[in-house]
């Protein structure tokens, strides 16, 4: 068909293709962890936090989403007895958030999902050419065209 030159150079056409290889990735997290990607995100990066350090807003900030998503997202990590959100001691109108043995068990393993998959595309590209994608990226989104 003709319209097939103009999908193989369609930028937005090659990101709703990745969307889909994306969506692949999240059914996996979802079939084999029971959570969503970003449920997924804020596991894995508490387990790099101190305990008791990170509260709601920082998770806000760092995944660039809003307060309701990740308020649905703890809400269902704390359901599935994964995380702990405590008020903190020194300002009773904080919280903070802290992994459970169970979400710390289930982050080692989403790490090293997430690293996996990471190191393959780093050894497929390298690191030249990921620099250069996310530097494309960064441009295409920030354009908000959408």
């Amino acid at each position: 068909m003709k319209l097939n030159n103009f999908l193989d150079n369609s930028p937005i056409f090659a990101i709703l293709n990745s969307y889909r290889q994306l969506s692949s990735f999240q059914r996996y997290l979802t079939s084999t962890y029971g959570l969503n990607f970003y449920q997924s995100l804020i596991v894995s990066g508490l387990y790099f936090e101190e305990k008791e350090t990170v509260s709601p807003q920082n998770l806000v900030d760092t995944l660039r989403t809003t307060k309701g998503t990740v308020s649905q997202c703890l809400t269902t990590l704390q359901e599935k007895k994964m995380l702990t959100i405590k008020v903190k001691k020194d300002d009773k109108r904080k919280q903070v958030l802290g992994l459970t043995k169970k979400g710390e068990d289930i982050a080692v393993k989403i790490i090293a999902f997430f690293d996996r998959n990471q190191s393959s595309l780093e050894e497929e590209l390298g690191e030249d050419e990921i620099s250069h994608f996310m530097s494309l990226l960064k441009v295409i989104t920030n354009k908000n065209n959408f």
